[in-house]
């Protein structure tokens, strides 16, 4: 499994566990949560630009 995969896998797992803290009425965890799944996302997209930084130029001009 590529570094991608592993942080769009964490990402999923992060968001199921959000929904679970809402439901739970766990506002704060929840919003920890939130904050993770911000940094993965983060992280993801600079694993985009770094493995092909053309291909984000290219989907610019179409």
């Amino acid at each position: 499994m590529t570094r991608k995969e592993d942080l769009s896998e964490m990402a999923t797992t992060i968001l199921s566990a959000i929904e679970q803290a809402r439901h739970l009425k766990l506002p704060t965890s929840a919003y920890i949560l939130s904050m993770a799944l911000l940094e993965v996302r983060e992280e993801k997209d600079k694993e985009r630009d770094t493995i092909d930084p053309r291909s984000r130029k290219n989907n610019k001009t179409r």
